[in-house]
């Protein structure tokens, strides 16, 4: 058997090892499998994307085991498992575009490296950069975890050292892994692939795990706002339409009526309106993202972008005497 732990470090007794129903997970072994997290110990389950090892976030010890477990550094961005949107903000700089962006792609295989606020534990955050990742899964087994535990998850992929794609069978993880874990959930074979990680805080962004993804994003913003865009343009065209009265749905016109388009538009609501600009605003930070990729910025001496400062400076002076 393959050692990871030294003999100090390993659980002295042989994993727990809960077939769980990945679509009707047992309420009586989710809690079981919640109270050993929450004594410490550190969980294999699934994902939507591929199995992880998760454990209480708070817990220094049981986040070392992880660290040393797959051969981490404290460069590492974890990820914070969340059940729903509503636990973002507690844990991520979050502005209304951002927000719109993580709504649209959440539930679902991404993990969103943002800017961590204070609730978040040290040892989990990149030691300079103060990031963190996020992410909301769809899985049935990994909802019913959050929903019991009452808070996130602290997650990172099943990938053993020197292996690049996550482990996908229960049995073999419990052949590798049985005394350096304390319970693995057996939910299926699952995914061979991680989650899609895309940065999305203050900085230049790191390229993405998928090198398609900003561009997919960038399509399905596309989608989006073409789709507002069709729906205004026939409200403007055809305005408020409105149910005739149920006395006189059968009474036929005599002569064709001309309909006369009204001289004003119809009124555009708040929340259709938030809507265009929240699109727009998370379309203009995955714009920044791809430029930054495809077009990264030169390193500068201090000389250099201090002039750089100094041109920019001017030209933003010159701008507003103008105006």
């Amino acid at each position: 058997m393959t050692q990871l732990l030294p003999p100090s470090e390993q659980v002295e007794n042989v994993s727990q090892f809960f077939q769980i129903h990945p679509e009707n997970p047992q309420a009586r072994l989710i809690k079981q499998a919640v109270e050993i997290i929450r004594n410490g110990g550190v969980v294999i389950y699934p994902t939507d994307s591929s199995y992880a090892i998760g454990c209480k976030i708070g817990d220094k010890n049981a986040v070392e085991r992880v660290r040393r477990l797959r051969g981490l550094d404290d460069k590492h961005n974890f990820a914070l498992i969340c059940s729903d949107l509503s636990q973002l903000g507690l844990f991520a700089k979050i502005d209304t575009g951002l927000f719109r962006l993580l709504k649209a792609h959440l539930p679902g295989p991404y993990t969103f490296i943002l800017n961590a606020t204070r609730e978040v534990p040290r040892l989990l955050l990149h030691p300079k950069k103060r990031t963190i990742g996020l992410r909301v899964p769809s899985h049935p087994i990994a909802l019913a975890l959050l929903e019991e535990l009452g808070e996130p998850l602290m997650s990172v992929t099943l990938i053993l050292p020197g292996d690049t794609d996550p482990l996908t069978d229960p049995y073999e993880m419990r052949q590798l892994l049985e005394h350096q874990v304390d319970l693995i959930i057996d939910g299926g074979f699952g995914g061979i692939k991680a989650s899609t990680v895309i940065n999305l805080a203050d900085g230049e962004p790191e390229e993405p795990k998928e090198e398609t993804c900003f561009h997919t994003l960038l399509l399905e913003l596309d989608t989006m706002e073409e789709g507002l865009k069709t729906d205004f343009d026939d409200l403007l065209r055809d305005g408020e339409a409105s149910e005739p009265d149920a006395e006189f749905a059968d009474v036929q016109p005599e002569t064709e009526v001309v309909q006369i388009e009204a001289e004003s538009e119809p009124e555009i609501e708040p929340e259709q309106e938030d809507d265009i600009l929240g699109v727009a605003e998370a379309r203009e930070k995955l714009l920044a993202a791809v430029a930054a990729l495809e077009h990264p910025k030169p390193e500068l001496s201090d000389e250099e972008a201090e002039a750089l400062a100094l041109a920019e400076a001017i030209e933003a002076e010159r701008r507003e005497f103008e105006d």
